[in-house]
């Protein structure tokens, strides 16, 4: 078997892998394509599947040879392209034979004129074929030809046809155009006519209809039967109505009946007969598209031309809004009257609170003067001091807690915290004034443990500040309880709560004061006389910590002499271990050299006493560039550092502290009035390790320094 490729028009050619016998072959095909080959081909393309032909006779060297030729329509991947594979067989080929050669019988050219004649024969009826197809092919195409010549024909008649028709519509156009500008005319010349005879009536008319159509009020027109005659656009638009559903109908049928009020019949019936007016009728009424409204009617009298058939034109003002706002202007007046007197109050009792203590303190530091005090006095005076210090100290982290709070400054340092050592903490802080007022306090908290999310330290200032509130405004002898109890998630995106009750049976809240009572600066009238003492500001705090922590706080009385309670709501850490305790400090208090670093010479002085009265040795310095002169030579383990230096601020004073190679482990503290959240890490940037805001708390700086050995190159941090 022979393979031959064609490829479109070009004719055959061989295959990159073809033998001898396969080049004899296509040299004998291209002296003459045999018709066979033509026709099988020609059979191929029109069915689409392959076609056979045999007995087909080629001459060559050696004789005839008589082959089969198969052709097998190629259909490639890629569009617009295919082909045939073209195979030839020679007849009476061996399947196992030795080569191409072998495989062809060439028969004797002794019958050399008999088969010619064979083969031209079989090529004859072939290329007959052949062009029999042609002609078949070039008849279809002439019959689509001609089809398609019919159709363009068609087509073109039917232009002409629609052309004529569009002339002749134009033709219509132009004389219906030439009818309407004659009666165009003629309407106008009648337009005309007709305003000469009708323009003093006219022009009533329009003038009433160009006022109602151009209020922004809603207007309503009535005739005698008090039916709508016509209304303004705003009508439609302000009562959500159309024309058809209005006009024609008596007024008490619009809507939902909202106009069918007896006083309003009354003034309307008697409107026309007794030539009366209506001012200001208030109407409050839920109307049916719009909700409730307040509306303020006004109606006149509209005489039209002639005197006959007076109409009534009433006007609707939508007074809702007007009136919202001035409720509104009057609460917001009350409420800064009553705010500029609380802020008077506040004032009064600031001057007086901060000049309380002053008499004390005067009071003791004359008695630590005297000569010859005795040790029980001396040592009363220092209670004294310690104590009316505190005083003055949490009024003012009160003030500034309100300050930052209300700016939005506080940043709570959350972590998991146990509840129960929250409330001990609280605890411990108000016990000791419960005891010395001869009350009881009972502390009730779940049997399970119970986590938060929260700032320990602000939790500890909420609750410290309810029960010194019970403790403030209870008699001696009453009791305090505070009661802390679980309450389960109520759905998947609600967590567990945990509610925490503190309840007292003293004077209570008066009705009117309940609703105000975490508003800032107020308190209870009869604390004007100072008997309970505050600023009136520590409720405020405790609402706006607990709302940073997602809870909410509420307050509850029964009235003068039966008691408050608040209710704390704070959200619960579900399934939570308690978290590692933190590490106790042991042993006695050290003793270091000490740099204490203020522009106020009396703050550094007293402190340096202070520390050298504990055993410290110290050293002082006033301004920045002194700290560090002096540093290299004291070489300070301990450094007491006030950040509003003048010049250069404690900030700078530390870092360059830190840069000192000799100083890198020194234990150096903040000490300012500067206290925000902010603060505190701006002092950390700088090197500091611990911030503490004036006056400072010295039991804490002491467990800072307790258990820690003098000499020693790290500290607390």
């Amino acid at each position: 078997m022979e393979i031959l490729q064609f490829r479109g028009d070009t004719g055959p050619y061989l295959s990159p892998k073809a033998g001898a016998a396969s080049m004899n072959l296509l040299k004998m095909l291209r002296e003459g394509l045999l018709g066979g080959v033509r026709a099988a081909i020609l059979h191929a393309s029109r069915d689409g599947r392959p076609s056979r032909e045999q007995g087909l006779r080629v001459k060559d060297g050696k004789g005839v040879r008589k082959l089969a030729v198969e052709v097998i329509p190629i259909q490639p991947g890629e569009p617009n392209a295919g082909g045939f594979l073209v195979l030839f067989t020679a007849e009476g080929a061996h399947a196992a034979g030795g080569g191409a050669e072998a495989d062809v019988r060439t028969e004797p050219a002794e019958d050399e004129g008999g088969d010619e004649i064979s083969r031209l024969t079989q090529e004859l009826v072939a290329t007959r074929e052949y062009l029999q197809s042609i002609v078949e092919q070039q008849e279809t195409a002439n019959e689509e030809l001609q089809s398609a010549n019919e159709e363009a024909q068609s087509a073109n008649e039917e232009m002409q046809s629609v052309n004529e028709e569009l002339e002749t519509s134009k033709e219509e156009i132009q004389s219906t155009n030439e009818e309407l500008a004659t009666v165009n005319e003629e309407l106008n010349n009648r337009n005309v006519e007709l305003s000469d005879l009708n323009a003093s009536l006219k022009l009533a008319r329009d003038y009433a209809e160009s006022i109602v159509a151009s209020m922004r009020s809603p207007l309503v027109v009535l005739d005698e039967g008090l039916r709508v005659k016509t209304a303004s656009a705003a009508f439609y638009e302000t009562f959500r109505v159309t024309p058809a559903k209005t006009e024609g109908r008596l007024i008490y049928d619009l809507g939902n009946g909202q106009w069918n009020i007896p006083a309003l019949r009354m003034l309307l019936e008697e409107l026309l007969p007794k030539k009366e007016v209506i001012d200001d009728f208030e109407v409050r009424h839920t109307f049916e598209w719009i909700g409730p409204r307040i509306m303020l009617l006004n109606a006149r009298r509209l005489v039209q031309g002639g005197g006959t058939n007076p109409l009534i034109v009433l006007a609707i003002e939508d007074l809702t809004d007007r009136r919202a706002h001035e409720d509104s202007l009057a609460a917001r007046a009350s409420e800064l009257v009553r705010t500029d007197r609380s802020k008077d109050e506040f004032l009064a009792m600031l001057a007086h609170e901060l000049r309380n203590p002053l008499a004390p303190l005067l009071n003791a530091a004359e008695i630590l003067q005297a000569p010859g005090a005795p040790a029980e006095a001396t040592e009363q005076a220092h209670d004294i001091l310690a104590r009316q210090v505190g005083n003055m100290s949490r009024m003012i982290e009160d003030l500034l807690d309100v300050s930052r709070i209300t700016e939005g400054k506080v940043e709570l340092r959350k972590e998991v915290v146990s509840l129960e050592a929250v409330i001990n903490a609280a605890v411990s802080v108000a016990y000791p004034r419960i005891e010395a007022r001869g009350q009881k306090l009972f502390v009730t908290l779940p049997t399970e443990p119970v986590f938060l999310n929260a700032d320990a330290t602000r939790l500890d200032q909420v609750f410290g500040n309810l029960l010194g509130n019970a403790c403030k405004y209870s008699d001696s002898g009453c009791e305090i309880s505070l009661c802390a109890e679980l309450v389960p998630a109520k759905g998947e995106n609600e967590p567990p709560q945990v509610l925490v009750r503190v309840r007292d049976n003293g004077i209570g809240i008066a009705p009117e004061l309940l609703p105000h009572v975490f508003d800032l600066f107020v308190q209870d009238a009869r604390a004007s006389d100072r008997a309970y003492g505050g600023l009136g500001i520590g409720l405020t705090v405790v609402q706006r910590l607990v709302a940073l922590h997602g809870g909410s706080v509420e307050a509850h009385s029964e009235g003068l002499g039966h008691g408050s309670e608040f209710v704390v709501r704070l959200p619960v850490l579900p399934g939570r271990t308690a978290p590692s305790p933190p590490p106790v400090a042991s042993g006695t208090e050290s003793l270091f050299r000490m740099l204490i670093v203020d522009d106020n010479v009396d703050a550094a002085e007293t402190m340096a006493l202070l520390q050298r009265l504990r055993g410290h040795q110290t050293h002082t310095a006033h301004t920045g560039p002194a700290a560090l002169a002096l540093a290299p030579e004291f070489l300070p383990e301990v450094v007491l550092l006030d950040i509003g230096l003048p010049g250069m601020d404690g900030y700078e004073v530390a870092r360059k502290l830190r840069a000192m190679p000799e100083l890198k482990g020194a234990f150096l503290v903040a000490m300012t009035g500067y206290g925000s959240d902010a603060d505190r890490a701006r002092s950390k940037e700088a090197g500091f390790d611990q911030h503490l805001v004036k006056p400072a708390d010295l039991d804490v700086l002491r467990g800072w320094l307790r258990g820690r050995t003098s000499g020693s190159s790290t500290l607390p941090s």
